[in-house]
């Protein structure tokens, strides 16, 4: 016997595989965006604390904080899981205002020697691992620290 024809519109048959097609793109574009959000979160944690690392090394001791050598050093010791970073460590001091003095060997007026702070920062592009609309392919990672030296 033949099936009418208003019972063929009527049949369910197929709808889980046309469901599935239609959900599998959408989940694997969230777990792909979940992974390069980790990745990014990731990489911008070990860059802050690279650029932590270096400038903890200057600020310990008078005579590191012109080791700017070191204190990259020591920030690329803590930073071995990212691939093309840029590091940078120089020192500054200010004044009682907050204006930068430059050389740091000069004194302040009323105040006495300036305020000597260590700096050191860690720079690096992130690339996804997907296009995503409205979102860039390509991120900036700048991480800097900074801590007085006395």
């Amino acid at each position: 016997m033949r099936t009418p024809f208003i019972q063929l519109f009527r049949s369910e048959r197929g709808n889980a595989i046309v469901e599935f097609a239609i959900c599998v793109p959408v989940f694997l574009t969230l777990v792909l965006a979940a992974v390069d959000f980790s990745r990014l979160f990731f990489e911008t944690t070990i860059a802050s604390n690279a650029a932590a690392a270096g400038s903890y090394f200057g600020a310990r001791d008078v005579r590191n904080s012109i080791d700017y050598a070191g204190m990259r050093a020591v920030s690329a010791a803590d930073s071995t899981e990212l691939d093309g970073q840029t590091i940078t460590a120089d020192r500054y001091c200010d004044g009682p205002d907050g204006t930068i003095i430059d050389p740091c060997t000069t004194s302040c007026v009323g105040y006495g020697p300036p305020r000597v702070y260590m700096r050191a920062r860690v720079q690096k592009d992130f690339t996804t691992l997907g296009w995503y609309p409205g979102i860039p392919r390509t991120t900036p990672i700048n991480m800097r620290r900074w801590i007085r030296v006395q």
